[in-house]
């Protein structure tokens, strides 16, 4: 039987045509049979812009600088996931309330999340899921995973309080991850410093100073401003803030790769310690699990992997530097498996081919034990 596994990975701060055709290009010159070791030979050759841990069975198969801070692009988005499962397990949130699709309009930043947001609508719309302009709250955290929505997280970093988010890395016990704040927000901190410092000017005339201002930022200022913005958008119903913000106008790769640089960090140990968490369905209420499931295995809607998997869960991201993932999966004999694999500083052709390859590097790790072997063979 031809094993399926579908990865469903998009979240990129800055869109561009031109890596939207290496990518196409990537994926028809790399036959799939040689991907996974394509992805292996790459970490040997790049070890300093990889980290990778696989636990299969509860041991350990590699641990390939897993205790390095790495940016976590949207797989950091699991943490918000969990918090909701938490909070609509203990009847804090209900996963029917209808939302406002208004709500989510809010936080939506035009052109800067890879058609996330028109994808998840569309979506809704295809299955007749938009009922007078709402959509149920489920529908929501399932639109942040699945289609790796951040008008979404921000939605729900709302709703769900980020001190309580926050709270969740604490029981998790990830003692190294950093803190989770409104990285969307983030990206209109530029905007901000602009209105409060050089509103005199244009702000394309003001952005050299913006960016020596934002590169002299720790990262607890940098999170002082997106929280300021977040903010703002929070009450921001008309939209009035993201349209005056104009952010197309002055957005560019410099600052692409500032945003990058200062993304939330954490490491391949830490997350596949929580993906060992949700797949064993153990460490929280089998009422929170309850509520997680139809977020985090959306995977699992798709018919063949219902024929080998009896459950399995993954959220990946991504920017034009950054490739991550974490998944976890019990097939229909009960062997375990729990991975992360994190990428940073890449150029935009290695992130195309490492994308390429990933859906078969994950079944090379679920499915082959000479593989798990080869995997071995990588230095701590």
């Amino acid at each position: 039987m031809r094993k399926v596994w579908h990865l469903c990975l998009t979240v990129s701060l800055l869109v561009t045509v031109a890596f939207a055709n290496i990518a196409q290009a990537a994926s028809h010159a790399i036959k799939e049979e040689d991907g996974a070791r394509q992805i292996l030979q790459f970490i040997k050759k790049n070890p300093h812009k990889s980290s990778l841990v696989v636990s299969y069975n509860g041991k350990d198969v590699v641990k390939h600088r897993s205790s390095k801070l790495m940016p976590l692009a949207s797989t950091v988005k699991i943490i918000v996931a969990v918090t909701y499962a938490k909070q609509a397990a203990k009847g804090k949130i209900n996963p029917n309330e209808r939302i406002p699709l208004t709500e989510l309009d809010k936080y939506a930043i035009p052109g800067l999340d890879g058609g996330a947001q028109a994808q998840w609508l569309q979506h809704l719309k295809d299955n007749n899921l938009i009922i007078n302009g709402t959509v149920p709250l489920e529908e929501v955290a399932k639109g942040m995973i699945g289609f790796s929505s951040n008008a979404n997280t921000e939605y729900l970093m709302e709703r769900l309080s980020i001190n309580q988010i926050n709270q969740t890395l604490r029981e998790l016990g990830l003692n190294k991850h950093q803190p989770i704040y409104p990285f969307y927000s983030s990206l209109l901190i530029p905007y901000e410093i602009w209105k409060t410092y050089y509103s005199d000017q244009s702000i394309q005339d003001a952005m050299p100073k913006i960016k020596r201002q934002m590169r002299r930022m720790s990262l607890q200022e940098h999170r002082r401003w997106a929280e300021k913005v977040f903010a703002q958008l929070m009450h921001d119903r008309d939209q009035r803030y993201i349209k005056e913000a104009d952010i197309a106008s002055w957005y560019d790769i410099e600052l692409d790769r500032m945003f990058s640089d200062r993304f939330i960090s954490s490491t391949t140990s830490e997350y596949v310690s929580v993906m060992k968490k949700l797949n064993n369905r153990s460490y929280y209420s089998k009422k929170t699990y309850k509520h997680l499931i139809p977020v985090m295995e959306q995977i699992m809607e798709i018919p063949g992997n219902k024929e080998w998997l009896s459950h399995a869960g993954l959220k990946g991201g991504s920017t034009l530097y950054i490739l991550t993932q974490a998944f976890y999966a019990t097939d229909k004999q009960g062997n375990k498996t729990a991975l992360a694999i994190f990428f940073n500083n890449l150029t935009p052709e290695e992130n195309s081919q490492l994308q390429a390859n990933l859906n078969e590097f994950d079944l090379k790790v679920m499915t082959d034990p000479q593989f798990r072997k080869e995997l071995k063979m990588l230095k701590p």
